[in-house]
């Protein structure tokens, strides 16, 4: 059985890797040729979304075989199959909006939903149903604009088109936008209600939500 107290940490580490990393990049990028600032901004939108996204799928597949919290509560194993790949297929199956069958099973990781889409977390928690839906469900449902922010800035990253461009303008209105040329840029403007730039607040956002999942 293992313990959500080690989710958290590694989290935790991930972030203060990343957190060092933006501020190095926000020092030097004056100096640095404004394609590579662009890269390197988009290096580290990627690996939060990815830190992120594995954290949810984790504490998922976590939960269900049964754990710990940070706390010491015991988190019994869910009945049924809890291999990842029933998990998974439940966990697609719900998203979809399908009938879950008894004996199927995902076959390969590419077939599981994005489980860092929190909207998308809170259906299949309630369908896949662990011990702690309770918990997962308080932590992922508070009303925090870091996941989705994160999410649709790092789609329009990796997906440059109008529609993912518009999904990010619609983000405006949160900010106080002083340089805008592409996606990624969205990273270093201001998020006036917690008076740092974007990066830092999203990363804040997870942190708050992971700390709840895990207590």
């Amino acid at each position: 059985m293992k313990m959500l107290g080690g989710l958290h940490k590694t989290f935790e580490r991930k972030i203060a890797i990343l957190s060092d990393r933006a501020s190095r990049l926000q020092s030097e990028a004056p100096s640095i040729d404004p394609v590579r600032v662009r890269y390197l901004t988009e290096g580290i939108i990627s690996d939060l979304w990815q830190s992120w996204t594995n954290f949810c799928r984790t504490i998922i597949l976590e939960s269900c075989l049964g754990s710990k919290s940070r706390s010491g509560q015991l988190i019994p194993p869910r009945m049924g199959d809890n291999s990842w790949q029933r998990i998974g297929y439940e966990a697609f199956c719900a998203v979809r909006g399908r009938s879950i069958h008894a004996s199927k099973v995902n076959q390969f990781m590419r077939q599981e939903p994005t489980w860092g889409d929190v909207g998308r977390l809170i259906t299949l928690i309630q369908v896949v149903r662990p011990v702690n839906s309770a918990m997962l469900l308080t932590a992922f449902g508070l009303p925090l604009l870091g996941p989705v922010h994160l999410q649709r800035t790092r789609n329009a990253c990796f997906h440059k088109n109008a529609d993912t461009l518009g999904d990010v303008r619609s983000l405006f209105i949160h900010y106080r936008i002083m340089n805008f040329s592409s996606p990624c840029d969205l990273a270093w403007q201001l998020d006036p209600t917690k008076s740092t730039l974007a990066i830092y607040a999203w990363m804040d956002d997870l942190e708050v939500m992971v700390d709840k999942a895990t207590q």
